[in-house]
């Protein structure tokens, strides 16, 4: 409880607001990773396939 205590109130005060910033840049990069890895194992090698086949 101690930390969620002073996690709020460093984000209340603004000091902490360039971490909240960074962690929520960490969040999207992350989450972008994530859909492209899903999108890889759900269309697998045919979207590997296609993409060679036009690069040419």
């Amino acid at each position: 409880m101690p930390l969620v205590e002073d996690n709020e109130s460093g984000a209340l005060g603004g000091t902490c607001g360039g971490s909240v910033v960074v962690v929520v840049v960490v969040v999207v990069v992350v989450v972008v990773v994530v859909v492209e890895v899903v999108v890889v194992v759900a269309f697998g090698s045919s979207t590997v396939a296609s993409t060679e086949v036009r690069g040419p």
